[in-house]
């Protein structure tokens, strides 16, 4: 236990390689929260492997709600990309629309997907964080992790 928090699971999409993973840490207030920090430095996009459980659903929806939610509290300006949030927050671009679908806060119209910026939800979200209080997070500087990279074969190969 390091101040206050465990490492109680470590969840990996393909054995020894990041692409999903997934760190559930439980601080002493028993909130569960989830990061994917292995993924965002890597620089790749993560997502679970298919299908879901309902369960799994709901806590990986979750954190996606939170982070999408977060991200767009704190952005302004009138023009978002989903391309541009999935490789900032290592995020597979059809969860944030499922996501955001979910939230009722993207619309298909005239052939294109438009995110709707909706004041209420968003201001909901921000009551909710404050009432929370203070969520522990990871610093991704105290982070000491190289990605695992697959040794190659060298000379011939008969």
């Amino acid at each position: 236990m390091i101040n206050g928090v465990s490492l109680y699971s470590f969840t990996n999409k393909r054995k020894l390689q990041a692409a999903g993973c997934v760190w559930n840490t439980r601080p002493k207030g028993g909130n569960t929260r989830r990061g994917y920090l292995l993924t965002r430095i890597e620089g790749k996009i993560g997502s679970p492997e298919k299908p879901l459980s309902d369960l799994g659903l709901i806590s990986y929806r979750s954190y996606w709600k939170d982070v999408l939610l977060d991200y767009l509290c704190s952005r302004s300006g009138t023009q978002l990309s989903i391309k541009d949030v999935s490789q900032e927050m290592a995020i597979n671009s059809y969860d944030i629309v499922s996501t955001l679908q979910a939230l009722g806060m993207m619309k298909y119209w005239k052939g294109k997907h438009i995110i709707l910026k909706k004041q209420d939800v968003l201001d909901d979200y921000a009551e909710r964080v404050k009432r929370r209080g203070n969520v522990l997070k990871i610093d991704p500087d105290c982070l000491r992790w190289t990605p695992f990279v697959s040794p190659t074969l060298t000379g011939p190969t008969s």
